[in-house]
């Protein structure tokens, strides 16, 4: 009797852990928003098959269209300020064939400063050092000589080879060689530019000199410098190196708002190109607060997203992973967080009954209880009833 009641606590033991397992908090999935880039559009759809996730994806085309449908007015002010310069320059060598020297260095004059304050690119450039060499004929001509070596010396600093021979008369061949000559003995200067924030990329007199900060030798003379920085807005500005001088320039950058930013996420999402790390604030004001802008690069089993949050709390999160499936699976209990959803997230959660009960510890000490139990009243039984050795019976007739 005593077998068959330890045999059916051990049962009931064993029943009741298998049956009161510990339960995980039920999860209220988060509601998140999740806005695709280059590569990401498997990654996107494994993230809406997430059970801790309710996703949205929504397509970055539509936010980055600008919404005035005007052409970059940037570009639209360095486009007047070479067209008004390539005019004036034609004017001038008309001017300069009348004699009208005067009226060709105020027009040369102002032609110039319009198109030093926009210039960035090499073509850009290229005018800017025909209408200095142009202001020094002129200079020549009404012999002012200071002024026309200051203007030929910064044709020559902005990379003017030399004209063809014959193509001016001797005095100009002979002004232009001058120029070169004293900046060749002249030692050069020196600029160092650094930018807040830093990282832009730096183009001086229409080549690229790296990122800042940076330091560049130049030769003496007024150069132009031309910063960019992704979603931010680019600055032009002209220093003057002085020879074995160091120019110190230092700039803030401001960060791009309204069409700007689009036309330049636009561009980006056009060339497959990821919007940089801490760009978390441009692109809350181009999609909307709470958005994950999901970005996967790599190919193969070398595959990374990144997923910036858009905010109210600004964060970022990277995965690396062999397929779409596992980097959702990465993604999703950080997005699970920042999406506020309630509840205990996993990587990847399964059911409690998913493992054995013989791989867990308390299986086998529930085991070795009832093993124990079954013992002892194994040898409680066989003591309880056997006779006294010292006991004789007797049997009466």
């Amino acid at each position: 009797m005593l077998e068959r009641v330890a045999i059916l606590a051990t049962a009931a033991a064993l029943a009741g852990c298998a049956t009161t397992a510990p339960a995980r908090s039920k999860a209220t999935p988060a509601a998140v928003t999740v806005v695709p880039w280059s590569g990401a559009g498997p990654t996107a759809a494994a993230l809406a098959r997430r059970p801790l996730l309710r996703v949205k994806i929504e397509r970055p085309g539509p936010k980055l269209a600008s919404k005035s449908g005007a052409d970059d007015p940037a570009v639209a002010r360095v486009v007047e300020a070479s067209d008004a310069a390539t005019a004036a320059l034609e004017r001038a060598r008309q001017q300069y064939r009348k004699l009208e020297f005067r009226q060709a260095v105020a027009a040369l004059t102002r032609a110039r400063e319009s198109l030093a304050r926009v210039t960035h690119a090499v073509e850009q450039i290229r005018l800017l050092r025909e209408l200095s060499l142009q202001i020094g004929i002129n200079h020549l001509a009404l012999k002012d000589q200071a002024a026309a070596m200051a203007a030929l010396q910064e044709a020559v600093a902005l990379g003017h080879a030399g004209p063809p021979a014959g193509k001016y008369p001797p005095e100009v061949e002979a002004a232009l060689g001058r120029a070169r000559a004293e900046l060749t003995a002249a030692a050069p200067g020196t600029i160092s530019v650094t930018t807040r924030p830093a990282g832009a990329r730096l183009l001086v007199d229409g080549k690229e000199r790296g990122r800042t900060p940076a330091t560049v030798q130049v030769p003496p003379g007024l150069h132009h410098l031309y910063l960019d920085l992704e979603l931010h807005q680019p600055r032009v500005l002209q220093v003057r190196a002085a020879s074995a001088r160091v120019e110190q320039a230092e700039v803030y950058l401001k960060p791009s708002e309204g069409d700007a930013l689009r036309r330049q996420l636009r561009h980006m999402y056009d060339d497959g190109a990821a919007p940089p790390a801490g760009a978390t604030t441009g692109l809350a004001r181009v999609f909307g607060p709470g958005r994950a802008l999901l970005t996967v690069d790599g190919a193969g089993a070398g595959l990374t997203a990144t997923a910036a949050w858009t905010g109210p709390q600004q964060a970022s999160h990277r995965c690396t992973a062999k397929s779409p499936a596992a980097l959702a699976r990465c993604l999703e209990p950080p997005l699970f967080k920042l999406g506020g959803g309630v509840g205990q997230a996993r990587a990847d959660p399964k059911p409690a009954a998913s493992s054995p009960l013989y791989k867990r510890w308390w299986f086998w000490a529930v085991v070795g209880g009832g093993a124990a139990a079954l013992a002892g009243g194994a040898v409680g039984i066989y003591y309880g009833t056997r006779g006294d050795p010292g006991t004789d019976v007797y049997l009466e007739k």
